[in-house]
């Protein structure tokens, strides 16, 4: 019945699967085992019948083995256990398994959170400005100086075992006096808010004729749990602890590596603390297409099979490696790819129209963007569909209540509708068929998340175990 699955392929970590999940529950609540067998699909399926169909449907005795299993007690009626045996019996119809969600974060974007949290704390003594991009680089770069400071007074010069990235920051920061410049040669505060942006970590506001970002309740979340995070988390660390519960995925060994090198695993291979809250992020987050002109590229350019990121006819440099494979863990995150446990990398369905949808726009820096999103979705809201078309069209009149609807500020509202132009997603009063396929993918994202909501992360019933 695909009650547990092994990570593979040396077999050494074990965990329930959601089907696995469900069938404990239902013994756990009861399913008394009195009889030869406890939970089988022939008794879910009698079960099912005594649902559907009433008693009638029943002889005597499969009646009287539901209510001995516990599954119907004496007036009848299903019980708490019979309802959980329901639920295992609903996942094993299922024939189409979705891919596996996952979420990946960057140590930057929890620094960034962290430094948005700050200012917006309510108990702070030291009272911050509204974070517009303007103000938020400011403090930010302040801070990333700060903990890159605190980062060699802990490790020193010389350290060993972290990111090339990481070290070359730690060297420059020791050689430039211009903090900006040291910012800016390893990072862009604007990839960084597009990327929170995209799993609704930030949401941008207007306030006063300008866009701020504030964090969200789920940006929250993962700073009271980690606070500014001290390394990276990745796709592939984290959908060892989703893959597991799905009936036909498995992790690989070195994605349960990756996941106890993270800290989502502990010692003993149970799953830590920041392990479940990032698991439940990948699977309930709200999620807005996102892509960077490189990811785009990636996205548009993925063979069938990737055995090795670097292209042996190519040189390829630390760095250009590290920034392809954090690549390929924001696109699978994104729902845009899956990497599988033979080393394949394909498209998912949603991967592919995406591929259609940015075909106009591959020329810009972000050929989509949540905001960009936002404007489209804004347009859908407020103009009628024609369905021969294909086309979503308004009044000129309309684009005030748009604008309100996106949550940007002017400015910045005149500089996405441009950019969107651009792009193709829209012309003048229209959403173009590019525009509608956008939509149709934050639609099918969001819709994914209504029907992984009956998944569970392993707990006290399905810990990973090695």
């Amino acid at each position: 019945m695909d009650l547990l699955t092994w990570s593979s392929p040396d077999r050494t970590t074990y965990a329930l699967t959601t089907l696995g999940q469900a069938a404990y529950e239902a013994v756990l609540k009861e399913g008394y085992p009195v009889l030869d067998e406890v939970l089988n699909e022939a008794i879910m399926t009698v079960l099912a019948q005594f649902i559907d169909q009433g008693r009638d449907a029943l002889t005597p005795e499969q009646l009287f083995n539901l209510q001995m299993l516990g599954y119907v007690d004496g007036e009848e009626k299903i019980t708490a256990a019979g309802q959980a045996a329901m639920r295992a019996y609903s996942l094993l119809q299922q024939e189409v398994e979705e891919p596996s969600r996952t979420f990946a974060i960057t140590e930057p974007e929890l620094e960034l959170l962290a430094t948005l949290h700050s200012i917006s704390d309510p108990s702070s003594t030291r009272p911050q400005p509204p974070p517009d991009k303007q103000a938020l680089h400011k403090i930010f770069v302040d801070r990333m100086v700060q903990h890159y400071q605190q980062f060699i007074g802990r490790y020193g010069r010389d350290f060993k075992g972290k990111l090339a990235k990481k070290q070359r920051a730690v060297a420059m920061l020791e050689q430039l006096k211009d903090h900006d410049k040291w910012f800016n040669t390893f990072w862009d505060l604007d990839e960084l808010l597009v990327s929170l942006a995209a799993f609704d970590l930030v949401r941008p506001e207007p306030m006063d004729q300008k866009t701020v970002y504030n964090i969200t309740p789920n940006g929250q979340r993962i700073v009271e749990a980690v606070g500014r995070g001290t390394n990276d988390i990745s796709a592939t660390g984290v959908k060892v602890l989703t893959s597991a519960i799905t009936r036909l995925h498995s992790p690989a060994d070195l994605w349960v590596e990756q996941a106890r090198d993270e800290g989502l695993i502990g010692t003993k291979g149970g799953i830590t603390k920041e392990g479940h809250l990032f698991a439940d992020l990948a699977e309930h987050c709200t999620r807005l297409p996102a892509l960077t002109r490189d990811e785009a590229e990636m996205l548009k350019n993925l063979p069938q099979i990737i055995n090795d990121i670097a292209s042996p006819a190519e040189k390829k440099t630390q760095q250009d490696e590290g920034k392809q494979r954090w690549a390929l863990e924001k696109l699978e995150a994104r729902v845009f790819i899956e990497c599988l446990v033979d080393g394949q990398i394909v498209r998912t369905p949603i991967g592919q129209l995406l591929v259609k949808a940015i075909s106009g726009a591959m020329h810009l820096g972000h050929p989509v963007t949540p905001s960009i999103v936002r404007l489209v979705a804004a347009i859908r809201q407020i103009g009628t569909l024609y369905v021969k078309e294909r086309k979503v069209r308004i009044v000129p009149e309309n684009w005030a209540e748009i604008e309100r609807l996106t949550g940007l500020g002017p400015q910045e509202f005149k500089e996405v509708r441009h950019v969107a132009r651009m792009a193709q997603y829209i012309g003048e009063v229209t959403i173009t068929e590019a525009g509608l396929d956008l939509l149709m993918i934050m639609d099918q994202l969001n819709k994914q998340i209504e029907t992984s909501s009956a998944k569970s992360v392993p707990s006290s019933g399905g810990t990973l175990t090695v």
